[in-house]
């Protein structure tokens, strides 16, 4: 029998997978363990490689941020029952308004006196459908699919409650910059940019091949001016991104965003949280500076490649 306290959260990359597995210790979550394999084009095979290991766990595996849509909404304070049937309609209206073959769940991100405040997502159906053969094709327990807003927000909102906020997750092909109005999520984007782009850059730059491109990208040592020079108009577009971000995030809260934290692999770029402070005096962190208190995690986390994997697995434990 699956002990419902062990949650293993998935997250689904363009080139690998990634996997954190979570218990809870006596009155506290507890990381267990994390690994990541290589995705293939078979992805059935690559969740086979990993039902072995899960198999006392709850699994919850994230739909790709740029296949998901997003609608906030806020409805004033009623009864459970009139609340799924106002929500219903809701939904029902994001459906028809989008047409073809999607699917769609929210879930209440503040409930006040006077209001819910509601954060709906819609994915397409054949991506869902693709995920839950997966889960059934290789025996993996799939406790629920969920959204990466969502995943990020339970990692990080914890560290910066009523705070206006933006991660931005850099992964092999995309970026995705995600803003907090005040603890909550807001809104997400995604950016056709990743560390495979900076690698290549680096590669065709020094005429190296790109396993050597991805060490100096990371210990850049004497070539920190070198790799500076070579990346510039690439984090000048990055920073361009993220900065219209936070300016759309301006005009529609008449706030001003306060703290960005880079996460990814592609976060671990050298001297990328100094680049991006000099260019826009916001305050800067990367993910693995930063103390998580509301979980146990060892030395050896690597919380810039599973912050959203934890995430995911997160949703079961909370």
């Amino acid at each position: 029998m699956l002990n419902c306290r062990k949650f293993a959260g998935i997250d689904v990359g363009r080139k690998s997978i990634k996997v954190v597995q979570v218990e809870k210790c006596k009155n506290q979550w507890c990381v267990k363990n994390f690994w990541s394999v290589k995705r293939s084009e078979n992805l059935l095979a690559a969740f086979n490689s990993i039902k072995g290991d899960l198999r006392k766990y709850k699994a919850v595996i994230g739909i790709p941020n740029d296949r998901a849509l997003y609608r906030k909404t806020e409805l004033p304070q009623m009864k459970s029952r009139e609340l799924r049937q106002a929500i219903f309609w809701e939904k029902r209206e994001l459906l028809k308004e989008l047409g073809g073959e999607y699917v769609a769940d929210y879930e209440i991100t503040k409930a006040t006196d006077r209001t819910f405040e509601i954060l709906m997502a819609a994915v397409p159906k054949n991506d869902v459908m693709d995920y839950l053969y997966l889960a059934k094709e290789s025996g993996v327990a799939l406790e629920a699919i969920d959204v990466y807003p969502l995943a990020i927000s339970r990692v990080f909102t914890s560290l910066f409650p009523e705070k206006n906020f933006a991660v931005v997750d850099i992964g092999a092909v995309r970026t995705e910059i995600t803003l907090f109005y005040r603890g909550r999520v807001d809104f997400s984007h995604s950016v056709l940019l990743g560390g495979d782009d900076m690698t290549s850059l680096l590669a065709k730059f020094f005429s190296i091949d790109e396993s050597e491109a991805e060490s100096i990208k990371i210990y850049s040592g004497d070539y920190r001016d070198k790799v500076k020079r070579c990346l510039v108009p690439l984090l000048d577009h990055l920073t361009l991104q993220i900065v219209n971000c936070i300016k759309h995030f301006r005009q529609i809260n008449g706030e001003e965003v306060e703290t960005v934290v880079f996460t990814g692999g592609g976060g671990k770029l050298s001297g990328l949280r100094e680049y991006f402070f000099n260019q826009t005096k916001i305050e800067t962190f990367l993910a693995d500076e930063l103390d998580f208190p509301h979980i146990k995690i060892d030395r050896g986390f690597d919380k810039m490649e599973f912050s959203c994997a934890l995430g995911y697995a997160l949703k079961g434990a909370f």
